[in-house]
């Protein structure tokens, strides 16, 4: 039922039937709760901002009385406007941090790795979270990861690790 209901609500979007979908979600709980699986919407949320009209789309939703709850919290927000945006390298805001920043960026990186930036995440340049902070510019900020416990030696695969601390 929702791979159906799914791939019918992708329709809509993508044939730009806003009226459609909105009169579904206002009125088809099954729509509603679909938008309260984040799954749901972090597939859909780039098909979602593709265009003006859909822009229009999602405004709508959070502009909803009372507001949609699964928008309503700062967590979700956060994940769906920045942890999931890339630039024009394909970087992340968590490769972002590391490639193009400069300073103390040790403990926002931490909370991003909290939040559930993928650390796996590759850009265009094949690089990820792991190899970035390898390279010779990242070397005090690969310090300050192992100096706060952020990151850790696994000496039994001989690779950098994120440290399950991090998640208690």
């Amino acid at each position: 039922m929702n791979h159906s209901l799914v791939y019918a609500l992708n329709r809509l979007i993508k044939t730009d039937r806003m009226n459609i979908f909105l009169m579904m979600y206002r009125h088809n709980k099954s729509v509603r709760d679909l938008f309260q699986k984040t799954d749901f919407i972090e597939k859909n949320v780039n098909i979602m901002l593709g265009n003006h009209k859909i822009k229009q789309l999602f405004n709508q939703l959070i502009d909803q009385k009372p507001p949609n709850t699964c928008f309503t919290t700062r967590k979700f927000l956060f994940q769906l406007i920045i942890l999931n945006e890339i630039d024009e390298d394909g970087n992340d805001i968590l490769l972002y941090l590391c490639l193009k920043a400069r300073g103390c960026r040790h403990r926002f990186i931490e909370y991003l790795i909290k939040m559930g930036c993928n650390t796996q995440r590759i850009n265009y340049c094949g690089q990820s979270f792991f190899n970035v902070i390898e390279l010779k510019q990242n070397q005090k900020l690969l310090n300050k990861l192992f100096e706060h416990e952020i990151i850790l030696f696994d000496n039994l695969t001989g690779k950098i690790i994120i440290s399950t601390n991090l998640f208690e």
